[in-house]
């Protein structure tokens, strides 16, 4: 390992796994520090090699290069069993001929059962350890109350005696987390464990973990392809995209502020809309800021701290930060944005609707270019607001502080000062953006 001391919670660097003759790595991460007692999420689509870190963590995959820490200890080369860690698998892995109680035990039996045969029973001294310091063989009285224990803080008092058929699917979610928590872990590893729930479950159940990680206090590593989980549970966000690490922080600061266009168009529904635009005139105003535009969209910013870079740029925003304005008028070809209003900050576009969804709270409107070349976009807008039919012409505002622009090879540009609130205008604050 390297000369650096590991940190406390979970830190993997120069960590690279392979499979077969795959052109490319599924995992590839020169570092990522999971922070000690954090409900960690790693997110990202299927295939990023999110599940591989997560096993490789667990020690059930070896990787081909680099190390593992955890709580400052190397253990890239140690057993599973070795780690002081559990792991939640995604089908729960419930043995169906044995009760909640008999689940939940059944690792602590096993470890001590194997603690007996290896004689520490016969050398117990005051205290629970032998004279060599290692842990002495639990008890079944011991086991029984440690069960109990781990049962009621998963609330399933009551129903120990009960096998895995005669339990909803939320209830064998917790008899699972019942058995890995019961052993006392430092790290809880969570792989998908809440894929199988319905929606209604899945939302009581993301509360539930929420509770038993501030209840039960250990850093925690959970993967999942669901962006909403990701952003509702999380305390810190860990995003993946083909096997590399895209982005790390906390939810606010990855969805506020995506490091590059992956993580803007991968978190948040509806996605953030991401516009091809083109500068007006090769270097900001030094006043002003620089102004872009396309068919039917003009925008301004507040002045970047670096010139713009050469290629092509994408201007982003979310659908929820769009203003609608009062619909263009009759004789109003809709082909040109006013040029005084193109003068402030922020952006002005046209669109004709072409798709409305109802979402409950409020439509998604999605438009069309309002004249050739523009691109498609979308609009969040109370559902009590005016309707909108497809075939309208509207407008949409939205302020330079929720504009988000990318250069040329996906990465965003900053600018300078920082407000609070996030958006074009404000200084990242971001943990790491490696290998975008």
């Amino acid at each position: 390992m390297t000369d650096r001391p590991a940190a406390g919670g979970i830190v993997l660097r120069d960590l690279v796994k392979s499979y077969g003759d795959s052109p490319r790595p599924a995992v590839d991460l020169p570092e990522l520090a999971i922070p000690p007692g954090s409900f960690t999420v790693v997110v990202g689509p299927s295939g990023c090699g999110k599940s591989t870190a997560l096993r490789l963590i667990a020690g059930l995959e070896t990787p081909d290069t680099g190390h593992i820490a955890i709580d400052g200890v190397e253990v890239t080369d140690l057993l599973p069993g070795r780690r002081d860690l559990s792991m939640v698998f995604q089908d729960f892995a419930l043995y169906p001929h044995m009760t909640v109680a008999e689940n939940v035990g059944f690792g602590l039996r096993m470890r001590a059962r194997h603690d007996r045969r290896r004689g520490l029973a016969a050398r117990l001294v005051p205290g629970g350890r032998d004279r060599a310091g290692t842990p002495t063989a639990a008890s079944r009285a011991e086991i029984a109350e440690s069960v109990r224990r781990a049962c009621a803080l998963v609330r399933l008092d009551g129903k120990e005696h009960r096998r895995p058929s005669q339990l909803s699917g939320g209830e064998r979610q917790r008899v699972a987390l019942a058995r890995a928590l019961v052993r006392g872990p430092s790290v809880l590893l969570l792989d998908e464990p809440l894929s199988a729930l319905d929606a209604q479950l899945r939302q009581h159940a993301r509360a539930e973990l929420v509770r038993l990680h501030r209840e039960f206090g250990c850093t925690a590593v959970l993967v999942t392809h669901d962006q909403l989980e990701a952003l509702s549970m999380a305390t810190h966000l860990v995003v993946l995209d083909a096997g590399r690490l895209s982005q790390a922080g906390s939810p606010q600061e990855v969805y506020s502020r995506p490091a590059n266009t992956f993580v803007a168009g991968f978190l948040g529904s509806p996605a953030m809309n991401l516009q091809p635009v083109e500068r007006t005139g090769t270097r900001p105003d030094a006043a002003t800021g620089p102004a872009l535009h396309a068919p039917g969209l003009r925008a301004r910013l507040p002045c970047l701290k670096d010139p713009l870079p050469e290629g092509a740029l994408l201007l982003g925003w979310r659908p929820a930060d769009g203003v609608l304005d009062p619909t263009p008028g009759e004789g109003r070809t809709g082909t040109e944005v006013d040029e005084p209003e193109h003068r402030a900050d922020g952006l002005v576009l046209d669109g004709v609707v072409d798709i409305v969804e109802y979402t409950g709270d409020g439509r998604v409107v999605t438009c069309r270019g309002a004249v050739d070349g523009g691109s498609s976009w979308a609009v969040t807008v109370p559902a009590e607001g005016p309707f909108r039919a497809a075939g309208d012409r509207i407008r949409v505002r939205v302020s330079a502080e929720r504009l988000h622009l990318f250069g040329p090879d996906g990465r965003r540009l900053d600018t300078d000062p920082a407000p609070p609130g996030g958006g074009i205008a404000a200084r990242s604050r971001l943990g790491r953006a490696v290998r975008a």
